[in-house]
């Protein structure tokens, strides 16, 4: 999952806010890995979609819209780099 999110970021965003944030990557605490080592060198295929429909659960970035059942997403990263 984290993979995922990582690789759609950085085709998202400019050359110069990648770097910033491989640099802030390598900077981090050493148990944790960095980015060079999540993401693969070259991007493979991306795999097939899951013949399981998966049910979307109320996560970080949803917000409730009403008071009825029903949420919504809000944006969670910033506009420059979300599309």
């Amino acid at each position: 999952m984290r993979r995922a999110i990582l690789t759609r970021l950085k085709s998202v965003c400019d050359e110069e806010a990648w770097r910033a944030y491989e640099e802030y990557s390598r900077n981090r605490d050493v148990n944790n890995q960095s980015i060079e080592e999540i993401l693969p060198k070259q991007l493979a295929c991306s795999r097939s979609p899951s013949p399981i429909p998966h049910r979307r659960t109320l996560s970080t970035g949803d917000c409730d819209r009403s008071c009825s059942e029903y949420f919504g997403r809000s944006r969670s990263l910033p506009a420059r780099l979300s599309n």
